[in-house]
């Protein structure tokens, strides 16, 4: 639907409504999915993730740094203490152009913490994929289509 590199950004917030374990397996952040947006992201494209479930943006965090086309250029940073590896850390700022959602408001008012971990991951230069975790696509895989 969407032709390789063709994106500089790609918002993925608050993807998933459920928060069982048993649900885990359809969460839309995951390695296959995770392939799929570095293939329409351009050279030092932004993906965008924000999620209100703990254990959700550690996933998150875990799916984008074991894939070898992504950096996350905040590890270390914004440690979550109940982060199993909170030493970890990895989440973003909240990124401003995102609205703030109905629910965000509503906790905010009740004077209630919503958690909301966010992280921007980017692509780097095709040139600098050779043996590190980066965010791209070395020329050839994406020319041959093998990803």
């Amino acid at each position: 639907m969407l032709g390789d590199a063709c994106l500089d950004e790609v918002w993925t917030f608050f993807p998933d409504p459920w928060r069982k374990a048993r649900h885990r397996k359809r969460r839309l952040v995951s390695g296959e999915f995770a392939l799929q947006v570095a293939r329409v992201l351009r050279d030092g494209g932004v993906w965008r993730l924000a999620t209100d479930w703990d254990d959700y943006a550690w996933q998150m965090r875990d799916v984008i740094e074991g894939c070898p086309l992504f950096e996350n250029p905040y590890v270390g940073q914004r440690p979550d203490p109940e982060d199993p590896e909170a030493e970890r850390g990895g989440f973003a700022p909240r990124y401003e152009g995102r609205v703030v959602t109905h629910f965000e408001t509503r906790g905010s008012m009740r004077a209630t913490c919503t958690t909301s971990s966010e992280s921007g991951f980017r692509v780097k230069a095709r040139s600098r994929i050779q043996g590190s975790i980066s965010l791209c696509f070395p020329t050839s895989q994406r020319d041959t289509g093998d990803i």
